[in-house]
């Protein structure tokens, strides 16, 4: 397991990746090297060394990933269904099915981070296939329902994606997705703003009534206790 690093060293300081690490771009490369080559050419069809007198030198001789190492022995990668996220304990639950021909699978991640965010890490977290968690070497059960509770709420947006790998560690990777908090969430958001909203409302009426009882009530005292004008003389 590789731990998706979140700085960076710049002029001898560590600071932020400034850009998070997308951990679907990223695998891992095998090169076979020969640290003594004394016999290759250049390559120009000439019968030049590598110029580095016949002392010998390293030189790759060949390298893979694990893409080309599926591609050369024709293995296909497992199927991933996803399905519709669900709410656990008011947190985001990703469900999928994951289905391998050799029926065994070496491990399967959902990775994922909150959307609408340049800045937002990237974060996995082991798959759960029908009650047994892919950390091991192999799962027991190869294939079938598969699930993971993220450390979200259910109230954020999410972007994920899901990968599985194989016995034989070919990879197969479903397209990111995007978990948005369901309308009844939404709605009940917005109820509870109307509501809000309406109770101040009559809060403010009360007040406003209030005010001009109490302005019309003071303007009838102020009246009734103004001394009458004297009589004018004839």
């Amino acid at each position: 397991v590789w731990d998706v690093p979140t700085t960076q060293v710049r002029d001898g300081n560590e600071e932020p990746i400034r850009v998070p690490i997308n951990p679907l771009n990223a695998y891992p490369v095998a090169v076979v090297y020969d640290l003594d080559d004394r016999s290759s050419g250049r390559g120009d069809g000439s019968d030049n060394t590598d110029g580095d007198g016949g002392n010998g030198s390293p030189r790759a001789l060949n390298s893979a990933t694990p893409m080309s190492t599926a591609y050369d022995n024709g293995n296909e990668p497992p199927n991933i269904t996803v399905k519709k996220p669900t709410s656990k304990d008011g947190k985001i639950q990703i469900n999928a099915e994951i289905q391998d021909d050799s029926g065994e699978l070496a491990a399967a991640y959902v990775l994922y981070r909150e959307a609408g965010r340049n800045d937002s890490a990237w974060y996995y977290k082991a798959l759960t296939i029908e009650g047994e968690e892919c950390s091991g070497d192999t799962c027991t059960l190869g294939s079938g329902e598969a699930f993971a509770v993220l450390n979200f709420s259910d109230d954020k947006k999410v972007e994920y994606s899901i990968m599985a790998y194989d016995g034989n560690w070919t990879r197969g990777i479903s397209p990111i997705e995007e978990y948005e908090p369901s309308s009844s969430n939404s709605e009940f958001s917005y109820l509870l703003a109307g509501g809000v909203v309406g109770v101040l409302g009559i809060i403010g009426a009360a007040i406003y009534i209030m005010k001009h009882r109490k302005s019309g009530i003071d303007e009838a005292e102020r009246a009734f206790s103004l001394p009458e004008s004297p009589a004018r003389k004839l």
